[in-house]
């Protein structure tokens, strides 16, 4: 009886380390795929920054995210992109995150609007989150 349950105990050990060994090569391939992203992100946002500068009008913004004016108004109501200079212009960092980011699904941005309904805020109106000042 002893002999069968040290073989038992010995391959719950082998299984318990091989599960280790899974888990670590999971984590670090979790932490490499962190790492392009955002060297990724940051490669785009320094390319749009040298091309255009800090902020951009919504006219120039909306042919970098290849959308209309009318589509640009409402990423920047429901806050997928920032504002600045009191609304006038759109911050590049954030056309950068948002082209390099997982885009919110049409359920995700209709959840935000109702929302933004509920909490009684006008879609234009600026925020503290979603708009910067220029200087």
């Amino acid at each position: 009886m002893e002999a069968i349950a040290r073989k038992t105990d010995e391959a719950n050990d082998r299984r318990m380390e091989e599960l280790e060994r899974r888990v670590f090569e999971l984590e670090e391939r979790a932490r490499q795929a962190l790492s392009e992203g955002e060297k990724a992100r940051s490669d785009k946002e320094k390319e749009l920054l040298v091309r255009y500068g800090e902020y951009v009008d919504k006219t120039v913004a909306s042919r970098i995210l290849g959308v209309t004016r009318v589509t640009v108004y409402a990423m920047l109501a429901d806050g997928r992109i920032l504002g600045a200079c009191e609304g006038r212009r759109v911050d590049v960092r954030s056309i950068a995150r948002y082209l390099t980011t997982r885009q919110p699904s049409a359920q995700t941005r209709a959840r935000r609007a109702e929302k933004a309904r509920e909490t009684g805020k006008d879609e234009g109106e600026k925020t503290e989150e979603n708009s910067h000042e220029c200087a």
